[in-house]
């Protein structure tokens, strides 16, 4: 069904938004067009640089929670998992310690364009994003809106390409897409560990 094929950590640096389109990028303007840490990103087949970091430290990950939502925001397919006790991501170079929000699904009927970001210039037919925030908030939406710190949120990316072999986690999630046809919440009988949406190597990623 799919395959895992980038894993991403994007730290995100936010300015005021304004409207855009990501396949109108020539008419970007102001700090869209010329700043370096803006969404979307593309791996470039050359050139990166290497990082010397410790591995990503999952914390929590590993383990279901008690209760897991999946939601249609009316613009996106979204995860959440309802508890004070959030997982947690720290080290591979993060400063910080970041608290697990909510996990994104970005999909498109053209597998040409359903990832938000590319490789080599190529977008993929899915991408999973697990957005967190930094410890030093209380919540994401006021890691959003501090500008003072480049790291108040980051958000791990996986791509995932087409596959002859079926992915039981996809497989899982799809079977309850019927009840969020419509802007809706349902809770998922039997919650996955997050770690189901990561890649099985999280050593190797681009940032």
């Amino acid at each position: 069904m799919a395959a895992r094929v980038a894993f991403l950590i994007a730290i995100i640096k936010l300015s005021k938004a304004e409207d855009w389109s990501y396949y109108e990028q020539e008419s970007w303007s102001g700090l869209c067009e010329s700043g370096l840490f803006q969404s979307p990103v593309n791996i470039p087949r050359q050139r990166n640089e290497p990082l010397i970091c410790d591995d990503l430290n999952f914390d929590d990950f590993a383990v279901s929670p008690e209760r897991m939502r999946i939601i249609n925001t009316g613009r996106y397919l979204e995860i959440k998992i309802p508890t004070r006790t959030r997982p947690k991501v720290a080290s591979g170079c993060l400063n910080g310690t970041f608290l697990f929000e909510k996990a994104r699904f970005h999909w498109s009927p053209r597998a040409s364009r359903g990832s938000e970001h590319s490789k080599s210039s190529t977008n993929f037919p899915m991408e999973v994003q697990v957005f967190l925030f930094n410890d030093k908030f209380d919540s994401l939406e006021n890691a959003f809106q501090d500008g003072k710190i480049s790291d108040s949120v980051a958000i791990l990316s996986t791509l995932l390409q087409i596959s002859v072999d079926l992915s039981p986690t996809l497989e899982y999630f799809t079977q309850y897409l019927s009840k969020v046809e419509k802007p809706n919440e349902f809770e998922l009988p039997q919650p996955l560990p997050l770690n189901y949406l990561l890649p099985k190597d999280t050593e190797n990623f681009y940032r």
